[in-house]
């Protein structure tokens, strides 16, 4: 218990102290994303917060984590730090993104590939029991995949994906907490705290972003952390306290927004004949600015909604069915996004129409 609270603290300080610097370094080198015609921001900002975030959680897990436990981290860090790089490198100079997607690819399946220190070392090979290990390996492989770049799609406006990764951590790291799962609660805990520190500077307005280095990171500590607990909770007896029935729904509930965000986003580019990986403002966050939200109170908004849907779940994986569990969420999501973008299509048109009026009566001869 006491190395999850060193582990927070330390990885909390340690952001704090390293983010004024790297915010100085970069605008005096230039190291800063400019206004795009996707962005709501007027001015250049330094995008290299994901440094912080991998030093906080590196520095921290290697002080704090059980030495019997570091030979299973071996792996992981591995590939987060991979991961980090790829990011770091897009930061600095953006990459073509099918090439970032096979690094991502590359880095991802390593990750979980058979071997010691490698995800289901010790284990079942299997998040499901039944599957095969080669199947296991695809499904895992895959599933952290989407979630690092759920959280890439997601960090799009001031503090929603170290909002909603804080809420994720919490969670995850509280769970493992549960189950006795020490290693993987210091790992969750010393995430949390880097994100803690870099949420003070990345409110709106942000004086930082996360970038892809931040981004990449987060997803695939978040996706990793993901697949530990679908394992975890698969071998816990039926009167365990933290034991919870349909797990994968659980999963996909805790992590709703980025996910529901992502696939919807993706399946509408498809349809309108458009790359998937073309960036665009159709993302719900972007859609609630368009609206008139600030970047705090749509951040707040999504946050709270996700939040909402992890309580769901966890109230209910006992009484309902894994299939209800799964879909109540996600409808509730497509009910809500539906609305928004009715209201938005409307307010665009009342916008159109005054504009259109007030030019009749300027071009009216006097």
């Amino acid at each position: 218990m006491q190395s999850v609270l060193f582990s927070l603290m330390t990885s909390l300080g340690l952001a704090c102290t390293l983010l004024p610097g790297i915010v100085h370094m970069a605008h005096r080198f230039g190291l800063c994303a400019g206004p795009t015609p996707r962005c709501s921001h007027r001015q250049r900002t330094p995008c290299l917060g994901g440094i912080a975030l991998f030093f906080g959680l590196l520095v921290s897990l290697l002080l704090w984590s059980p030495a019997a436990s570091l030979e299973q981290f071996r792996n992981p860090l591995a590939g987060f730090a991979l991961l980090f790089l790829v990011g770091v490198r897009d930061d600095l100079r953006p990459m073509a993104a099918g090439l970032k997607l096979l690094f991502q690819v590359l880095v991802v399946f390593g990750l979980v590939a058979p071997g010691p220190g490698a995800l289901f070392a010790g284990g079942s090979p299997s998040i499901l029991h039944g599957l095969p290990p080669g199947a296991a390996w695809l499904l895992s492989g895959l599933w952290i995949l989407v979630c690092v770049n759920a959280f890439n799609l997601t960090d799009g406006i001031d503090g929603l994906a170290a909002g909603i990764g804080i809420l994720v951590l919490v969670v995850l790291g509280s769970w493992f907490g549960l189950t006795g799962a020490w290693h993987w609660a210091v790992l969750a805990f010393s995430a949390l705290g880097s994100l803690l520190g870099f949420l003070c500077f990345n409110l709106s307005p942000a004086r930082i972003f996360m970038g892809d280095s931040g981004a990449l990171l987060l997803g695939a500590v978040c996706g990793f952390l993901m697949v530990e607990f679908l394992a975890l909770n698969a071998g816990l007896g039926p009167e365990h306290v933290a034991r919870l029935e349909g797990a994968p729904a659980v999963a996909a509930a805790i992590l709703i927004y980025p996910l529901f965000d992502t696939f919807r986003v993706f399946f509408t580019r498809l349809y309108r004949g458009i790359s998937p990986f073309k960036p665009d403002r159709r993302h719900i966050h972007h859609m609630l600015i368009d609206f008139g939200l600030s970047h705090l109170r749509a951040t707040a908004c999504l946050v709270a909604l996700n939040a909402a849907s992890i309580l769901f779940v966890f109230a209910l994986h006992d009484r309902l069915q894994p299939y209800l569990l799964l879909s109540i969420p996600w409808l509730v999501a497509l009910v809500l996004t539906a609305a928004l973008h009715t209201a938005l299509r409307r307010r665009r048109m009342r916008q159109f129409r005054a504009r259109s009026g007030r030019n009749m009566n300027v071009a009216e001869p006097s």
